[in-house]
């Protein structure tokens, strides 16, 4: 079981692991250092996701075979828009692949029913 701090990390867990493509889930897989223009500072991303094959629909999200995630609400997201695209930029520029943050209007939403992310 893969550890989870909230329970919109918790939904996200459960959406990826039905998707057809999904390959495995990472808890705070790496720590990065990145810069807040002040002082270095350091990050750790809430998951890696690894598919087998990306569908078109998740490739529209930014989703590649490895994604570094990051979790939150989508109101946290825009308060914080500044330092968390910094700390995901960290992240794309130490491992070359793509960070990005998922919210609950992707997890929890109607088209995620409707299967169109598979």
């Amino acid at each position: 079981m893969v550890p989870f701090e909230s329970t919109l990390e918790r939904d996200f867990l459960s959406l990826v692991s039905s998707w057809p493509s999904f390959k495995k889930v990472l808890a705070q897989p790496i720590t990065v250092p990145w810069f807040d223009g002040v002082r270095w500072r350091r990050y750790t991303p809430d998951f890696q996701l690894e598919l087998t094959t990306v569908p078109d629909g998740l490739k529209r999200y930014g989703y590649e075979s490895t994604t570094y995630i990051e979790v939150k609400y989508e109101k946290d997201f825009q308060e914080n828009k500044e330092a968390i695209t910094a700390r995901l930029d960290a992240v794309t520029a130490a491992t070359n692949h793509p960070a990005i943050v998922v919210s609950e209007l992707f997890i929890r939403s109607p088209q995620k029913l409707a299967g169109q992310y598979d």
